[in-house]
């Protein structure tokens, strides 16, 4: 299914139940994940991908949005050695305000708070996942760490920054 306010594929996860959490004996676990239980959920449709920075800029413009970091006039942004409040860091200047999202359309969104991910799943008429919905959508239902299973998590699997891409 498509959702027509922001054109997000979503994708339909069918009723039943799934292995929630980590096992006792998984040693990356935090405490607050275990014990790994079984869980039945309803069907429900979900985001494909997460919302990418075109998609948040429709919302933007057609609601006036200013986002908590906007608001605020700076943001959580990776500096090279760490993580550091920068002041003008917001979602189309990630990394403060010498950076941009220019040809990044695609890529998803950052510098948006749990308050700009309600507010724009409302203007989608969408919802945001439980956590018992996020995790059966990326686990599947044999209770994997990840969605391809337990191999360690790579380029390969999931979309993640290999330093390939700089932002700018």
């Amino acid at each position: 299914m498509i959702r027509p306010a922001d054109d997000m594929v979503m994708v339909y996860v069918p009723s039943g139940e799934f292995l929630m959490g980590s096992t006792d004996s998984d040693k990356e676990a935090q405490s607050d994940e275990k014990p790994q239980h079984k869980v039945n959920l309803d069907a429900f449709w979900i985001d494909r991908t997460q919302v990418t920075n075109a998609m948040f800029a429709r919302f933007v413009m057609a609601k006036s949005y200013k986002t908590d970091a906007e608001k605020e006039g700076s943001g959580w942004a990776y500096t090279g050695s760490g993580w550091s409040q920068v002041n003008g860091a917001d979602w189309r200047h990630p990394g403060g305000p010498t950076t941009n999202i220019n040809g990044l359309d695609n890529y998803p969104v950052v510098q948006a708070s749990w308050n700009d991910a309600k507010a724009y799943c409302q203007w989608a008429n969408a919802a945001l996942p439980t956590e018992a919905q996020w995790e059966k959508a990326a686990r599947g239902t044999d209770g994997g760490i990840y969605p391809w299973g337990n191999q360690t998590a790579t380029c390969e699997y999931a979309v993640m920054n290999d330093g390939s891409v700089a932002i700018t």
